[in-house]
């Protein structure tokens, strides 16, 4: 609750800005020496890491424009300023970003994409503490006993308890992020074009893939979930809210991937015998 982390004459160092950098400088560097240790090239997964966040930033800023076209009209200096994103439309242009660096060298984007992914996970749960820390993204007003009342410099409603959404949200990427390392090194030849096998030799449920499909189908869930907490006004059919729509398109689509990738394992697995 510190919007401000620091000044130095004409300069100042915004908490929010400072937890993206931390995060994203983590995620960066865990994907690389995870991709060493996988026999991957981590060169490449620094390169399209690198590139997949510059283009995650850009995207979080254009969903909130397209989001905030009022503000954007009314007070253009505001709407392009820092504060404004989007998290889920930096998370799928920043994927769609690093999947293009990927595809570009020619390599399996399935084993690659299920190396990076949980670490944006990391990232996101330091970039929630930064929404914490300046106070945006805040959630309803509430009477519980882990509410938080923000100071008159943040940009959450003073004087009022309010449920600590971003400190939530943060909680729960990082649990996604634990989630999946631990499904990733589960199998030590999970990082196989092969089908992956136990040791009977039967077909196990997690295959090349399926880790991208459980990033999306929990960050959706979660996702999903926080939104009944927070003060979002723009509520959509059902009073649902836009972003809670959106968890819909990620949840088809990380089940959609995981399925596919075993049913697509089963038919080798056969063809194979």
């Amino acid at each position: 609750m510190h919007p401000v982390l620091f000044q130095i004459g004409p300069f100042t160092g915004y908490s929010y800005g400072f937890m993206i950098a931390v995060g994203a400088i983590l995620a960066i560097f865990v994907s690389e020496l995870r991709a060493r240790r996988r026999g991957l090239d981590g060169d490449l997964v620094f390169r399209a890491a690198l590139i997949g966040l510059f283009a995650g930033l850009l995207g979080a800023k254009l969903t909130f424009l397209l989001s905030n076209m009022e503000l954007l009209f009314r007070d253009p200096k505001a709407a392009l300023g820092t504060d404004g994103f989007t998290v889920l439309g930096g998370v799928l242009l920043g994927i769609l970003a690093g999947l293009f660096v990927l595809a570009r060298k020619g390599v399996s984007l399935k084993l690659y994409a299920d190396l990076i992914l949980p670490q944006i996970a990391l990232a996101q749960g330091f970039g929630r503490i930064g929404c914490h820390l300046a106070g945006c993204c805040y959630g309803k007003e509430t009477h519980s006993a882990i509410g938080v009342m923000f100071p008159p410099e943040a940009i959450a409603p003073n004087g009022v308890t309010l449920w600590p959404t971003q400190l939530m949200s943060a909680a729960g990427n990082f649990l996604i992020f634990l989630i999946l390392l631990v499904l990733s090194n589960f199998a030590t030849d999970y990082l196989s074009t092969r089908p992956n096998t136990g040791e009977s030799g039967k077909l196990r449920f997690l295959q090349p893939g399926s880790i991208s499909g459980l990033y999306l189908i929990l960050y959706s869930l979660g996702r999903f979930a926080i939104e009944f907490f927070r003060d979002d006004p723009r509520k959509m059919a059902l009073g649902l809210t836009s972003n809670q729509y959106v968890c819909f398109v990620l949840l088809f689509v990380g089940t959609f991937l995981v399925a596919f990738a075993y049913n697509r394992a089963r038919l080798t697995q056969r063809r194979d015998n």
